[in-house]
């Protein structure tokens, strides 16, 4: 009988209110795992916090340093630690060492998400996420863990394809 093993690189948290579409996840924000894969074939997991059923999407109180419009880089996770980037604009560049980000983007339908290009820590696996901006929906917050990512670079755009 043969297992198959699944090497588990990295955890990812997002949080947006695409989340309160979720019926079958239980209330109260308990985790609701998810596991895609990436292209060499090894599996990562993503966690994404169920929030309980709504109609209204609720806008979250943005970490401490992230000015409203900006998309902002923490060194810690949920939000803590040292603000590493906050930007209102284009950027390209190289922060490392990043565990969680948060989109305080404004609303504007040609600029109020981010797609965002980022490098795995553990092992340099390009990833890229298109962020909404706080309340959603959609996801606007992320928490990486154990790992982080380095950020290479902020796009401004209009909205997340589906």
């Amino acid at each position: 009988m043969h297992r198959k093993q699944t090497a588990l690189l990295g955890t990812l948290l997002i949080v947006g209110c695409a989340d309160l579409e979720s019926p079958d996840g239980p209330p109260g924000g308990s985790p609701d795992e998810v596991a895609p894969g990436d292209t060499d074939g090894r599996e990562r997991s993503a966690r994404a916090l169920v929030v309980p059923p709504t109609t209204q999407a609720v806008r979250y109180t943005p970490p401490p340093g992230c000015d409203n419009g900006a998309f902002c880089a923490y060194e810690g996770s949920s939000f803590t630690g040292r603000l590493l980037l906050e930007r209102q604009g284009e950027w390209t560049g190289s922060v490392s060492n990043v565990q969680s980000v948060w989109n305080n983007g404004v609303r504007d339908p040609q600029k109020d998400h981010v797609q965002l290009d980022y490098y795995w820590q553990d092992d340099g696996t390009f990833g890229s996420i298109c962020i909404h901006y706080n309340p959603g929906p959609g996801t606007f917050a992320i928490d990486w863990f154990p790992q982080g990512v380095r950020i290479v670079r902020v796009h401004w755009r209009g909205e997340c394809p589906e």
